[in-house]
């Protein structure tokens, strides 16, 4: 796979989980690299308004067909690509992906212009900016 990596400059503040992020990321990474055919483009990029942060996800896979979009975040949904789908995982990743998200105010859709082309997955996470001075210096996970 080629991965393209596009992020602003400098850091983003959110208020939130580094591990569980990076975990949903890597969630929505790895579903990329199941879906797409070797040589295929995994895209991650990210931009910041005064609201909120985007991250986004996207191939040029296999796609999702429009039927499948509405429970494509159902724990344990596995998509039937074809009779020999050697790529089906155990349907958690995505589901742990939009938990994560929600868990940080956040919404994360799903999108595919159908079978063959591609998908795109949108984070959006609210900028919650503290000040200084009231940010935690030591914060653990929460127990999720």
């Amino acid at each position: 796979h080629r991965l393209t990596v596009d992020l602003p400059p400098g850091p983003v503040d959110v208020f939130a989980d580094p591990t569980r992020l990076s975990q949903m990321i890597t969630n929505l990474l790895v579903n990329a690299a199941k879906f797409t055919p070797l040589g295929g483009n995994i895209d991650l990029s990210a931009s910041v308004t005064d609201d909120e942060v985007a991250i986004t996800v996207s191939d040029n896979g296999i796609g999702i067909d429009a039927t499948d979009i509405p429970r494509i975040f159902d724990l344990y949904k596995q998509l039937q690509v074809d009779e020999k789908n050697d790529r089906a995982g155990l349907g958690i990743g995505l589901s742990l992906a939009k938990a994560i998200v929600t868990m940080h105010e956040g919404n994360l859709e799903a999108s595919s212009e159908g079978p063959n082309k591609g998908s795109r997955f949108v984070v959006r996470l609210p900028r919650h900016s503290l000040p200084p001075s009231s940010r935690p210096s030591d914060v653990s996970p929460p127990d999720w």
